[in-house]
């Protein structure tokens, strides 16, 4: 993931890789952390508090991700309060360590939980509630994204065809997610060498490595949601993925939606020659959503689609018009043949055009 972050080809690609590699770290951290806990005692009593932190981490930089990658605004940032939890709470546990003698703490990594020191049960519960910790923060923040794209899903209006590539993808890595939830909920509630012994435990952790494999995957092949955010601009900026089941003439579309790419496709295919032409059909044809072409041709042209496509068929008209064939026929009886429905729907693209020079 590092490594790919070479290869970003938008500073928005760059931030949710840079993301994505504080949560492989994070998890790289946790598995040694549970090495250590299982063979390397005397090492695990020294790191017990970072790994809490990063048991909690991976939970937040998981919604961290999708949380960029749902953005619309560029003024929406995700909010740094998220990560104060985990960190208060490994601090509290690093200090509290403080006061506890070695030898308590190993013989609490030793027992795995089947027993606690006596007096020093309030903090052997602490020390060992990692995947109670981890189990609650994985359903609030698995919570908090399914939420998160629901709204996005409401505000960016997404077509049939995106909504269908959205719901495999996005299903696929919550599934896997709360599947590896697996493990905290086996290791909260049942005896530690009972949960580690348990074949449950061993698809959990299989589900974990697929999980990673998945989200690799996605992002560094720019699928589905992944390459349809990560391609814009900039971070707060949407430019969506080609679609593989596109025709022959939406398969040749650039990957970066710009003035330039946009009027090489209009010029070449003059979608604007169907008089039943709509925006829908341009989504379909770009395999980007509505929301986002109104806006671009907005910014670009200082004018809405409708107006933007009667200007090319003006354009369109104008040419036909200069053709030896047709100079002696009048512009309004060339009408259909430039795109628009009739000589009256020419007529009105022709007025409302002056009266926006004027």
């Amino acid at each position: 993931m590092i490594l790919s972050c070479r290869d970003s080809q938008s500073q928005g690609e760059i931030h949710v890789k840079r993301v994505m590699s504080w949560y492989f770290l994070s998890a790289s951290i946790s598995w040694f952390c549970i090495f250590a806990y299982l063979h390397l005692s005397e090492i695990f009593i020294y790191i017990n508090s970072f790994c809490y932190l990063t048991f909690l981490l991976i939970q937040v930089l998981f919604y961290h991700l999708f949380y960029i990658l749902t953005r619309i605004d560029e003024q929406d940032r995700f909010s740094s309060c998220h990560y104060v939890l985990p960190v208060v709470m490994s601090c509290i546990l690093l200090i509290w360590s403080f006061f506890i003698p070695l030898d308590v703490q190993l013989a609490i990594v030793k027992g795995k939980g089947a027993s606690l020191p006596p007096g020093y049960e309030s903090y052997a519960r602490f020390f060992l509630s990692k995947p109670l910790a981890r189990l609650l923060f994985g359903i609030v923040y698995a919570t908090l994204t399914f939420i998160r794209l629901r709204k996005y899903h409401k505000m960016m209006h997404l077509q049939v065809n995106s909504r269908s590539k959205l719901h495999a993808s996005i299903t696929i890595i919550i599934g896997l997610t709360l599947s590896s939830l697996l493990c905290s909920f086996i290791g909260s509630c049942f005896s530690r060498e009972t949960a580690l012994h348990s074949p449950v435990m061993l698809f959990a952790v299989t589900v974990i490595i697929c999980q990673h494999l998945v989200l690799t995957y996605y992002v560094i092949q720019r699928q589905s949601l992944f390459y349809t955010i990560m391609q814009g601009k900039g971070e707060g900026n949407h430019v969506h993925a080609k679609n593989k089941q596109h025709h022959s003439r939406s398969s040749k579309i650039p990957e970066i939606l710009t003035q330039k790419t946009f009027e090489t496709y209009i010029k070449k295919y003059k979608p604007y020659l169907d008089p039943d032409f709509k925006i829908t059909d341009l989504v379909e044809e770009l395999g980007i959503n509505r929301t986002y072409i109104s806006r671009f041709i907005n910014e670009t042209y200082k004018v809405n689609f409708n107006r933007y496509i009667n200007r090319c068929r003006l354009l369109e008209l104008e040419r036909l018009a200069k053709l030896p064939s047709n100079l002696k026929i009048k512009p309004y009886r060339l009408a259909s043949k430039a795109g628009f429905r009739d000589g009256k729907h020419y007529l009105r693209a022709q007025k409302n055009e002056q009266t926006q020079q004027e």
